[in-house]
């Protein structure tokens, strides 16, 4: 009688241990001309994934083109020897509700960590490292992502890179000298704070054979569309891509109500409040 609870132990140990184990084989890689390796795939059966630094001894520094794409993941750790996350890496893995981004990172591909417009994703808490430049097109677009703290690093964010999250506040940091159309779209947004970074549109520069070259930064057409803005701060002499008759590179992407108030106070730095359906300074 006394070897019963004992009995029970050991079924319960079985049944709580991991059915399957990471081992090396299962990750499929290609070698680079530097000597590291890029995963191609898995084809493990684990759900909790650990991405080792290292494999066959070589440094594991890129994650390639939908790698893991679709393989039903609950968590993954991204070891912190990865530079580049490549595009539609870890697009479909509905059930990932968190992720952190190591500061080794400096680039996140075309729809990474994207969810579906069918079955939004669960990932509502993401840390980004300090190392990050660029988060591309649909990055992180259709999750549940609640809270962004974005580092000093970052200088392009791409087109529905955010959108379709659960984003309530966000300030972009000094730094950022592009946001694509569409980044922030449908997000229940209240407060933004933009960065002095933004302020200069249009620069020039000489490029190939002397030519002349335009470089455009900004903010682009309805990058915040279907938000609820009540309240932004803008940096002095901002300037954003888009049109209108009065200027030609006039603020877009926001209401029509707060860019027509931003014209009225002579686009002058500072923070606008939405009081009902009329902006106001603060």
């Amino acid at each position: 009688m006394k070897q019963k609870p004992i009995l029970s132990i050991v079924i319960m140990a079985i049944l709580v241990s991991p059915l399957w184990a990471q081992v090396e084989s299962d990750f499929q890689v290609v070698q680079n001309r530097d000597n590291t390796l890029t995963i191609t795939g898995y084809t493990g059966s684990a759900r909790d994934v650990v991405i080792p630094g290292t494999l066959y001894g070589l440094r594991v520094t890129a994650i390639g083109y939908q790698a893991f794409h679709r393989k039903n993941l609950t968590s993954v750790v991204i070891p912190n020897t990865v530079r580049t996350i490549g595009s539609m890496a870890f697009t479909y893995n509905h059930n990932i509700t968190e992720i952190s981004i190591p500061d080794s990172v400096i680039e996140i591909g075309d729809g990474a960590f994207a969810g579906d417009f069918h079955q939004r994703g669960r990932l509502n808490r993401v840390h980004i490292g300090r190392g990050i430049q660029n988060i591309a097109t649909n990055a992180f677009r259709y999750n549940s992502i609640t809270e962004l703290n974005l580092p000093t690093s970052i200088r392009t964010i791409g087109e529905r890179a955010f959108s379709g999250n659960r984003i309530t506040s966000l300030s972009i940091p000094n730094g950022v000298t592009l946001i694509e159309g569409l980044a922030f779209e449908n997000n229940p947004l209240e407060t933004l704070v933009i960065p002095s970074s933004l302020a200069g549109t249009f620069r020039e520069t000489t490029g190939i054979m002397g030519r002349r070259v335009v470089m455009v930064t900004g903010i682009y057409s309805s990058a915040f569309s279907n938000t609820r803005l009540t309240r932004i701060t803008f940096p002095a002499n901002f300037r954003n891509h888009g049109s209108d008759e009065t200027n030609p590179y006039l603020v877009s992407g926001f209401e029509e109500s707060l860019i027509n108030f931003y014209i009225n106070q002579n686009r002058a730095a500072g923070t606008y409040v939405k009081r009902g359906p009329i902006w106001t300074r603060e």
